[in-house]
């Protein structure tokens, strides 16, 4: 198959397609594991395959570290042999060994770790390659919720602090919500769109693999006070309040709002316990079958809302474009958005 042309950002993307669309392989095409049959990678200035000009770098000069689904590392070794046959270097007290909690098992061998003690010895051995990319397929498999969550904010504080780009294939819609900005879409054999992760989610293969449930709006405003367990946040000189986020400071917020939990209403509703009315005006109407998206751009802004409603409130509202609209929104469906 050939797959389109598509850039990876410097952030975290993730790359998702239905089963058997070819992310697995389009990571080991990355890598140098599998020759394409013809094409151009490059990385930076760097090219890694040009079936023209019948260049091929070898897989280990490429400077990608890849972190399969399968485990990867040497079994008769310990976690330090395993680390440091990839980098023949002493490990003791280094900084990323700490970071990542491995200091307590470089002397045991892996077959008495757990899931998550074995990605953190992989993403290791990796990150001290000093690797361009990263890429790392379903790293969230086979982990319970609790390690799957402190693994997620590993790999967000590690993104920062090495500023590596990193791919991530995953089906775990959650995990791509809460660390990828990037969205690469698969489909046979082909990456047919990749773009900003809000922007693509409402692409219809997108839908069709994450829901409806999960198109999303984020909206950055400014948090002018905190009170009761309520932040008030002034978002294009509209009111927008929000659960407080435990402490913090005044400035500018990136908040995520679900489309499923936007209502519209024509006009302000009088008394109601829903503390969120912003005023805006339709953009877009895209039909997704039993329901209707609908794209809303805030008064006096370029910010946008998207809401999801039922076909039959669409035509009882009777939606056209440029009408003008309230959108509905619970506080506590407004959520500060940890990617940022």
């Amino acid at each position: 198959g050939g797959t389109a042309g598509f850039e990876l950002p410097n952030g975290i993307s993730a790359l998702i397609g239905k089963s058997g669309a070819g992310k697995t392989t389009l990571a080991k095409l990355l890598c140098g594991l599998i020759n394409p049959t013809g094409g151009h990678i490059a990385i930076g200035d760097t090219i890694l395959y040009d079936g023209a000009a019948k260049t091929n770098m070898r897989p280990q000069a490429r400077g990608i570290a890849y972190i399969p689904q399968e485990e990867s590392l040497f079994p008769h070794m310990t976690v330090r042999e395993n680390i440091e046959f990839a980098i023949p270097k002493e490990i003791t007290g280094s900084d990323l060994v700490q970071k990542l909690g491995l200091e307590a098992l470089l002397d045991s061998k892996p077959h008495t770790l757990s899931g998550g003690e074995k990605r953190r010895v992989a993403i290791a051995r990796a990150l001290l390659t000093n690797p361009k990319l990263i890429i790392m397929d379903e790293p969230t498999n086979g982990l319970d919720a609790f390690a799957r969550h402190g693994f997620l904010d590993l790999i967000k504080s590690l993104h920062m602090r090495t500023g590596t780009p990193m791919l991530l294939i995953s089906h775990q819609i959650d995990d791509i919500f809460s660390v990828a900005d990037h969205l690469l879409l698969m489909d046979n054999q082909t990456v047919i769109a990749d773009g900003a992760l809000e922007d693509l989610s409402t692409h219809p293969l997108a839908i069709e693999l994450m829901g409806h449930d999960n198109i999303a709006s984020l909206l950055i405003g400014e948090r002018v006070s905190s009170a009761d367990g309520i932040d008030h946040i002034n978002i294009s000189g509209q009111h927008l309040y929000a659960p407080s986020q435990g402490g913090a400071k005044d400035g500018n917020v990136h908040l995520r709002i679900r489309s499923n939990d936007v209502a519209l209403s024509v006009g302000k509703l009088p008394q109601t316990s829903i503390q969120n009315q912003l005023s805006c005006t339709i953009t877009d109407l895209i039909d997704l079958g039993t329901m209707m998206l609908v794209h809303l751009r805030l008064k006096d802004s370029d910010q946008y809302i998207r809401a999801v409603i039922t076909k039959k409130s669409a035509k009882d509202l009777d939606l056209k474009l440029e009408q003008s609209l309230t959108a509905l929104i619970k506080a506590v469906a407004v959520r500060e958005n940890s990617r940022v």
